[in-house]
């Protein structure tokens, strides 16, 4: 059987619950059918854009899926536009914005996006950029919010694209293919932002934690759908959808065909907005940034307490969780586990680190327990925190020459090498053959993603 293609999944889904909340905000739900629905006629109006795929052979580097430009806050449209672009056969790739028109001219030339869907209220720097595009997007998508700018010439509202019906052509829906790619772009803290090319399906296993042979054991995906766990999780992700971490939490908890919460305040981080979340929503899971995410809410929670009884995992990624805010984190909320997580664009999820309350007053007892049976922990610097390595996780040498080995139980610890990842891997950077072949090289006719991080294995 061949890989999945998310969109398909996506759908068998909704042919299995139907009525249950895809999406949930403080006012309104978004069923599992009316995704489907609103995604197939987005779709439809980007094939009609032009949207599509170039198919045969491509450089590693290049894209032949068009890019659909996501310039949005957190809302509804961002996951439902990722969506109905793949189901286009394009690709949809995030956008900072908080770029400036200088950056954001820099991002759009390096992109080239076929569609652009914006928040009403980027219309003045959007505005701003459009003529200075060397190719400029063939369509242009506003979503509705309190802001009072005009569309721009030639821009259509979301609202009537998403429900306006159809779907994208059956010729188009049989090309569907796990090969058609999923991009985001970095952060661009270590240069220029870059545009980080995988193939849909290596994205959902590595990033996405999805199994694609459960498919396969199930007999297809209506059968796969049919037997997921009703409900499915309930996902607050708290940071912008812009960064690949939010929205990968959210399309992971779709594959599970659960929920994603949206605080009444998602344009902004508002720590009371999110607790009240969770407890209207009945979250089991939210996604934060580090410290400057958990104080805000820990000061939250001290003016009014929530005692989150449906919470069950706080996952953290990006910045630095302080073990002394991971501490109070677990003393306000004992049955949360903090989920620590360790990756990044190029390589998805590289370890973890679970923390709790059983735990929690012995910090050295909880570190030292957390390698696995047969592999040794890895200790990220620069805060040498102990992560448990996901199995493609390996250490390489400083010349990316050799792999560096765990040690045994009586060695010490390993040297420091660069942390890296084999496997279902990135394809590359768009546009950027040099830099592709320095961070995805071939050791041992093993390709893998070597991204910056130095890292080193602790003894068991």
């Amino acid at each position: 059987m061949d890989e999945p293609h998310l969109p398909t999944l996506f759908d068998a889904i909704a042919r299995q619950r139907p009525r249950a909340a895809a999406i949930r905000t403080s006012t309104e739900a978004t069923s599992w059918a009316e995704l489907a629905a609103r995604t197939d006629s987005l779709a439809a109006a980007l094939v009609r854009a032009g949207v599509g795929s170039t198919d045969g052979p491509t450089e590693a580097w290049e894209c032949p899926n068009d890019r659909v430009a996501l310039y949005l806050h957190n809302h509804p449209a961002y996951l439902e536009s990722m969506v109905a672009a793949w189901k286009a056969r394009g690709t949809a790739m995030n956008v900072n914005y908080r770029y400036r028109a200088a950056e954001l001219t820099e991002l759009l030339e390096d992109a080239a996006p076929r569609a652009i869907v914006y928040h009403r209220c980027f219309t003045p720097t959007l505005s701003e950029v459009l003529g200075r595009l060397s190719d400029p997007p063939d369509l242009l998508i506003c979503v509705a919010d309190e802001s009072e700018h005009r569309l721009l010439p030639g821009a259509v509202d979301y609202e009537e694209l998403s429900t306006r019906g159809g779907a994208p052509p059956e010729a188009t829906q049989d090309a569907w293919s796990p090969d058609d790619r999923y991009l985001v772009y970095t952060g661009g803290t270590t240069g220029t932002p870059k545009g980080v090319l995988w193939r849909q399906c290596d994205f959902a296993v590595s990033a996405l934690g999805f199994d694609p042979e459960a498919v396969e054991r199930a007999g297809g995906p209506a059968a796969w759908a049919a037997g997921l766990p009703t409900p499915g999780p309930v996902t607050l992700p708290a940071p912008p959808f812009m960064h690949g971490a939010a929205h990968w939490n959210a399309l992971a908890a779709w594959l599970k065909g659960g929920t994603v919460v949206l605080p009444e305040h998602p344009e902004r981080f508002d720590a009371d907005s999110l607790l009240d979340a969770v407890e209207w929503s009945g979250a089991s899971a939210l996604i934060i940034v580090g410290d400057a995410f958990a104080r805000p809410l820990l000061a939250a929670d001290e003016a009014r307490h929530r005692g989150l009884p449906t919470l069950r995992h706080l996952l953290t990624g990006g910045a630095i969780l302080s073990p002394s805010v991971k501490a109070e984190l677990i003393r306000r909320w004992p049955h949360v586990t903090v989920v620590d997580v360790l990756g990044s664009s190029e390589s998805g999820r590289q370890a973890v680190h679970r923390h709790r309350a059983v735990t929690a007053v012995h910090p050295h007892r909880a570190a030292t327990a957390v390698p696995g049976p047969s592999k040794a922990a890895v200790t990220a610097e620069p805060d040498a925190r102990t992560f448990r390595p996901d199995d493609d996780t390996v250490i390489v040498d400083d010349a990316v020459a050799r792999l560096v080995e765990p040690p045994t139980s009586h060695d010490g610890d390993s040297e420091v090498g660069w942390l890296a990842r084999g496997g279902r891997v990135p394809l590359g950077y768009l546009g950027h053959p040099d830099q592709t072949r320095a961070t995805f090289p071939v050791l041992d006719g093993r390709r893998l993603a070597v991204t910056g991080d130095r890292a080193r294995y602790r003894s068991t």
